[in-house]
């Protein structure tokens, strides 16, 4: 059953290993507070609705605990969304954003490895309308883990500024930090602009960064139009497969094929 959240400051504490499906109305809350609770295994999937959303939201993972999470926006002007997460030792965090909207977006995240062995992986499937993102993940213990992957689609005039930092703090030794942009344009009137960021302070580690924007496949366009597709449904189909790995975040499969629908409805309707 989805909850709906209509109190300006929500807070949560999750203790609960079943699926928790939330709608907030952005046009009454400004501030999402959650905490899972020490060894929790849980499953949480946010829906944003309304005109204009404005939110601060904290996430606090104790130790040796795990969260799947998605956010997915749906609101339908400007999207604001200042996201802090800390991870306690041994926990790990699965974190999607879903923007796939026409709504201005300005999303941030800072995430903080505050002690040794947490995990963060981060995903985010993204239609560029006119969207800034700023994603900085800091290691500052030791044996820490984070790895980013965007996928975002370009549309004509899209605009899409991002920036993604991996730090890794003096004396965070042996800790990874993994990052990886991916921007598949459909019009030459565009503009993409990706910033990775790597700001190392420590020998005993491992990082790597990479950004790539292009055009669709041209021989995977030629194959599905030789099984009878239109250009156009050709490639709305190659646009549906670029923003499915977001499904993937949640592993309950009633989630999955709702984030799915959502991004075929989204595509077929602009196809």
């Amino acid at each position: 059953m989805i909850k709906v959240w209509e109190q300006e400051v929500v807070e949560l504490q999750i203790e609960s290993t079943q699926l928790q499906q939330y709608r907030f109305d952005a046009n009454k809350c400004k501030q999402l507070h959650f905490t899972v609770a020490k060894g929790i295994n849980a499953n949480l999937f946010i829906e944003v609705i309304g005109d204009y959303a404005e939110i601060e939201a904290t996430l606090h993972l104790a130790a040796n605990s795990r969260l799947n999470i998605v956010v997915w926006n749906e609101v339908q002007q400007e999207f604001f969304w200042n996201q802090k997460i800390i991870l306690e030792q041994d926990s790990t965090l699965h974190y999607g954003i879903g923007d796939i909207g026409m709504c201005k977006s300005n999303f941030t995240c800072n995430s903080i490895f505050s002690e040794r062995g947490s995990y963060c992986y981060f995903t985010s499937a993204l239609i560029a309308e006119d969207k800034k993102y700023n994603i900085c993940l800091t290691h500052n213990n030791m044996y820490t883990y984070s790895n980013v992957k965007n996928y975002a689609i370009s549309k004509e005039r899209g605009n899409l500024k991002m920036t993604v930092c991996g730090k890794i703090e003096k004396g965070a030794k042996e800790s990874q930090a993994y990052q990886e942009t991916r921007i598949l344009t459909l019009s030459s009137n565009h503009s993409c602009e990706v910033l990775p960021i790597l700001e190392i302070d420590e020998n005993a580690v491992k990082a790597s960064h990479a950004a790539t924007l292009g055009q669709p496949d041209e021989n995977q366009l030629y194959y599905l139009q030789s099984r009878g597709l239109s250009k156009e449904m050709a490639l709305a189909l190659l646009t549906q497969g670029y923003l499915m790995p977001i499904c993937e975040v949640i592993t309950e499969e009633e989630i999955r094929l709702y984030i799915k629908e959502k991004i075929e409805n989204k595509v077929m309707m602009n196809a």
